[in-house]
């Protein structure tokens, strides 16, 4: 039990503080992920306008990021919450923690959770990761005023009945032992640079694009008034593009050949798509 008011008010500062410490760089994490995606997308998409190639990639390019997002957040996180964050989320549920303790904790644990699940908004988020990471941001500031809150309530309820009958532990020692494990130490993880970002936008386009099937239309086929088509694979990778990503490719650090590989696995769907073409229909 806590003794006395002053001490659980000094507490409540370091809390504070070491909250928005944690807050920051989250922030700061997020905000870096979003501009190196946001520059390469800047990069990749103008090279594709300048070929006159197909951009269609949109949502799949914002998935890397949210993906990326995820992943090194979730991750990091992930093992960690079968931890310290779950002991303490077991502890509310066993009553172990007085009414004050568990609202304090529950805003916790929720402390940057929100962002690790925050979809994009449709319209131009979709071409502008900047604002996803606005969204984001909105999102941790919220969690962290609701934690804020829960620590201004609990001082409240000790100026009123006393801290040894409100609280059972520290709001800062509850946060030792719970921050290390917490979503929010996701700021951690490295965050991805731009050209990473590049290479996989780059990659997942000629795994895409590399190839396709294409409808040809049979020109002066003399069958009757409406053209005849035929479908074939088309190349999208040679020519002077295939210089453009050779050259995209070696601001990135990496090997042209890697790249073009990744279109074999267009060039095989799209082989089978024309094989299934050819299939008689049952």
């Amino acid at each position: 039990m806590v003794a006395d008011l002053e001490t659980l008010k000094q507490s409540i500062v370091a809390a504070r503080r070491m909250v928005r410490s944690k807050w920051a760089a989250a922030d700061s994490w997020f905000k870096l992920s979003c501009m190196n995606h946001s520059a390469a997308h800047k990069r990749f998409t103008s090279a594709l306008e300048a070929a006159g190639q197909p951009n269609l990639l949109e949502e799949v390019v914002l998935g890397l990021l949210i993906a990326y997002i995820s992943g090194a957040a979730g991750g990091a996180a992930a093992g960690a919450m079968k931890k310290g964050v779950d002991k303490l989320k077991n502890e509310v549920l066993k009553g172990a923690f007085t009414d004050a303790n568990k609202d304090f904790v529950k805003a916790l644990v929720k402390l940057g959770a929100g962002a690790l699940v925050k979809e994009p908004k449709k319209g131009g988020v979709l071409n502008d990761p900047f604002r996803y990471y606005l969204e984001i941001s909105a999102v941790l500031t919220d969690e962290r005023e609701v934690l804020d809150s829960a620590l201004d309530a609990m001082e409240d309820r000790a100026t009123k009945a006393g801290p040894s009958d409100v609280i059972t532990e520290l709001p800062d020692q509850i946060l030792e032992r719970a921050l290390p494990d917490s979503f929010i130490e996701q700021a951690k993880e490295p965050v991805q640079s731009e050209t990473q970002y590049l290479t996989s936008m780059w990659k997942t386009w000629l795994r895409t694009y590399g190839y396709t099937l294409a409808r040809v239309s049979n020109v002066n086929n003399n069958v009757g008034p409406r053209p005849s088509y035929r479908y074939e694979v088309r190349d999208n990778v040679s020519g002077k593009f295939r210089d453009v990503i050779r050259s995209q490719a070696e601001s990135c650090g990496q090997n042209p050949d890697t790249w073009f590989a990744e279109a074999n696995i267009a060039k095989e769907a799209a082989q089978k798509q024309l094989s299934d073409l050819a299939k008689p229909s049952e």
